[in-house]
């Protein structure tokens, strides 16, 4: 486990027991850090990024078979990189089958006008399982004849289930995706919030997603997600399949009332912020048109395995934070990494004990959160 602290591999890193730059991962291994508001991996701040990606699986020689790595309870910070021949990426750089749960991966940076692309957040060339993560506030800039990822670059196989892809920025090159780019790869996403993503200044432009159907490879499902309401370039470009019970706030991303969708919606997202959970999120209200959407019958409520984009797929029954997706007696769930509801436990006093006497107390619970209980004698 690493303990909770700030892991500084930064230019400016006055760590004595760190080196700086980027942390390559050469062996198949499990990262638990303390949880991403603890325990950090990276640079500190603007003025100490780390020259080059914070983390490097499989990057310069994939093995066979790839190496697998699991990272959850951690954050992936300040990364920068730049004046690479082939992509520039600031956060993580995977050709290995990398899982990461409870992860926040922000604040990192990839520009160059030479290379092929940039990707500030995650590019991945082997397989990547997102779960409850949090990518938000990278960016990547330049490239005029290449691909800008301000988030994701997908060039493989991506899973990604209740997460929140927020404030991720992409522009001047020929491709330009905020949140995630889907380029020879398959995508599937479920659960998701993808929001406040901008891409502009392109000859292509998508803020929240883009699927390049340059090749027949390449296949992008959403299933239970909200796609809207991003800062530019639209919520979608390519073709996106419809799994149902998706929002977006145009009419770019195709989807249709008949699969139970809802395009053009007027949704007003919040922006990104601790709403409990290991990581920040962005939350609706009852009166959001991705309230209550999905029936309690559906698996995207109860939790359980579907198959999309032909693979088989799990579902959580819980939200993001850890919320329960299905209240007692409720009618459905919500659109989104977002369930709506909280937890609020008022304990009641017992008396002092008695001999041959029992006594209990009561919580009282206002939704949703499950919650762990442990008896103090």
């Amino acid at each position: 486990m690493v303990s909770a602290g700030t892991y500084d591999t930064g230019a400016n890193s006055k760590s004595t027991n760190l080196t700086t730059g980027t942390i390559a991962i050469t062996a198949s291994m499990t990262i638990v850090g303390a949880g991403a508001d603890k325990t950090f991996i990276g640079g500190t701040s603007m003025s100490d990024q780390v020259a080059g990606s914070v983390l490097q699986i499989d990057a310069s020689a994939p093995p066979t078979p790839p190496l697998v790595v699991t990272i959850s309870g951690v954050t992936v910070q300040y990364g920068n990189e730049s004046f690479q021949s082939g992509f520039n990426v600031g956060g993580i750089f995977s050709y290995g089958n990398l899982t990461l749960t409870n992860d926040t991966i922000s604040g990192n940076r990839a520009s160059d006008d030479l290379s092929e692309g940039n990707v500030g957040g995650i590019l991945n060339y082997g397989k990547l399982t997102l779960t409850d993560d949090t990518i938000s506030g990278n960016s990547a800039s330049g490239t005029d004849g290449g691909s800008n990822i301000g988030g994701i670059f997908n060039g493989r196989k991506l899973a990604a289930t209740n997460d929140t892809i927020s404030g991720n920025r992409a522009s001047e090159g020929y491709y330009n995706a905020g949140g995630i780019y889907n380029n020879t790869g398959t995508l599937t996403a479920t659960n998701d919030t993808i929001s406040g993503n901008s891409a502009s200044r392109g000859h292509v432009n998508a803020g929240g997603i883009f699927n390049n159907n340059d090749h027949n490879r390449k296949s992008v499902t959403l299933a239970a997600s909200i796609v809207a309401d991003q800062v530019s370039g639209g919520d979608c470009g390519g073709s996106i399949t419809d799994a149902g019970y998706n929002l977006s706030s145009d009419n770019s991303c195709g989807f249709s009332s008949t699969s139970t969708s809802l395009s053009n919606q007027s949704i007003a997202l919040p922006a990104l912020a601790n709403n409990g959970g290991p990581t920040q999120t962005i939350a609706i209200t009852s009166s959001s048109p991705a309230y209550d959407v999905i029936p309690s019958s559906s698996t995207l409520c109860s939790g359980g395995t579907i198959t999309l984009n032909s693979s088989s797929t799990t579902i959580p029954y819980t939200d993001q934070r850890g919320v329960l997706r299905l209240s007692s007696g409720a009618a459905g769930c919500d659109i989104g990494a977002y369930q709506v509801g909280s937890i609020s436990l008022t304990p009641q006093t017992l008396p002092p004990a008695h001999l041959n006497k029992s006594y209990s107390a009561t919580f009282t619970t206002t939704n949703t959160y499950q919650p762990v209980y442990s008896i103090i004698s």
